[in-house]
């Protein structure tokens, strides 16, 4: 039996407020679990615009109420220089010791505040391997979040870029972050991924340091309304800031769409997100394709789509855009890459291919096709439903949790 409620720290790159993007709602939903096994103090940074040298009050206040204490680092930096600026990163890509991601990222802030927290701290949560790098000196009671492995999507981008120079310096660097992420399974208590493709990555023996705590969707989205598809409306949901979601829509549009657009003319592509870049706007033409940015809730737009589709060329981790159409019953279309890791088959839940050709042809025969549309929206909602539900999640998670906590009990005495 325990003495005392177990005392635990979570520590973020990004405060998850307001959750509008996956990895904020990722955040968000272990934060939550993590609360529900012990007193937490939250560190992290807010990554809107500075409010006299703090976050806004908003998202304090929407932390509180999770949380013993919250305490907001104003970012002053973030490093977005691994596909951009390539001359003035050669050198850090090349001749660096540590990869470039650990090296840019602002972490003195973060460790000012977090470091005495963890001297008290029973157990440490930390989302991502860059923020715990800094952190290393109490790695055995840290529990790392590493849902999205930027070595494989930093190859990834590699592999569809044409050769140069550069090219070479970012395999390099690749490489170089590669074993430097492997290298850090031995240095922490546990390590979290979303998937057990994922898991396979880690170098390590003894598996059970590995947990496998899947990406979900909200409870809420099986219980939406229920209207009818607009016919031959595609849609594409993500944060479009972030470069593998503006790469898969550029992609789409000049590849896949005019493909599409011969077998289907009145085929049009909804692309709802979040600050969309210029490249992306551009595109908009108010018929074949319409953006919608900036929404509170993508839902309304999911469930009148006809197919939601996932043209992904980078990235790592699994897509709660995928999980999040099936459950308001909409078929998806997506590459191998962007529905790696989820235990969805193809031809039941979803369609896979890829090639823009291929992706074409998929989405034509989908929208020709209404028994095989309601074969996939079936079939996939029930898929999510039973694997893929948020509340199920954290469940497992604070089973986890309560585990380890009991178990130092046992073994010091009290925590």
């Amino acid at each position: 039996m325990m003495n005392r409620t177990p005392r635990l720290l979570f520590i973020s790159p990004i405060a998850p407020h307001p959750a509008d993007s996956g990895v904020k709602q990722r955040i968000l939903h272990m934060l939550e679990a993590v609360a529900q096994v012990g007193e937490v103090d939250f560190v992290g940074y807010f990554t809107g615009p500075p409010e006299g040298g703090w976050a806004p009050k908003e998202v304090i206040d929407s932390l509180s109420p999770l949380c013993r204490s919250v305490r907001i680092c104003v970012e002053p930096f973030w490093p977005r220089t691994l596909k951009h600026q390539r001359l003035r990163m050669l050198q850090r890509y090349v001749f660096t010791r540590k990869p470039a991601l650990y090296t840019e990222f602002a972490w003195e802030p973060l460790r000012t505040v977090a470091e005495p927290l963890a001297h008290t701290a029973d157990f440490i949560w930390v989302e991502r391997l860059h923020v715990a790098h800094w952190l290393e000196r109490f790695g055995q009671k840290m529990i790392v979040d590493v849902d999205d492995l930027d070595s494989i999507k930093l190859s990834r981008q590699i592999e569809i870029e044409p050769p140069s120079f550069f090219r070479w310096a970012q395999q390099w660097h690749a490489h170089h972050l590669r074993r430097y992420e492997q290298a850090a399974s031995q240095n922490f208590s546990r390590l979290v991924v979303c998937s057990e493709r994922d898991r396979d990555f880690w170098p390590v023996t003894d598996r059970e340091r590995i947990w496998v705590i899947p990406n979900g969707t909200d409870d809420r989205l099986f219980d939406y309304p229920r209207s009818r598809k607009l016919k031959n409306r595609l849609i594409f949901v993500g944060a479009l800031y972030y470069w593998p979601n503006e790469d898969a829509v550029l992609f789409f549009c000049q590849e896949i769409l005019p493909r599409i657009a011969q077998e289907i003319p009145d085929v049009s592509l909804w692309i709802i997100g979040r600050e969309p870049p210029e490249s992306l706007r551009r595109l908009h033409d108010g018929k074949r394709v319409i953006i919608v940015a900036n929404v509170p809730d993508v839902s309304p737009y999911v469930q009148q789509a006809s197919i939601s589709v996932v043209p992904l060329r980078v990235g790592g981790g699994t897509r709660l855009k995928i999980l999040e159409s099936l459950a308001l019953g909409t078929p998806v279309v997506s590459t191998s890459i962007g529905a790696e890791g989820l235990s969805l088959d193809s031809g039941k839940h979803l369609l896979l291919t890829d090639g823009p050709e291929k992706f074409a042809s998929e989405v034509v025969r989908l929208l020709r096709s209404p028994d095989l549309h309601e074969h996939l929206a079936s079939n996939g909602e029930e898929a999510v439903r039973n694997l893929y539900r948020w509340s199920e999640i954290q469940k497992l998670l604070t089973t986890r949790l309560a585990s380890m906590c009991n178990g130092r009990a046992k073994n010091a005495g009290s925590i």
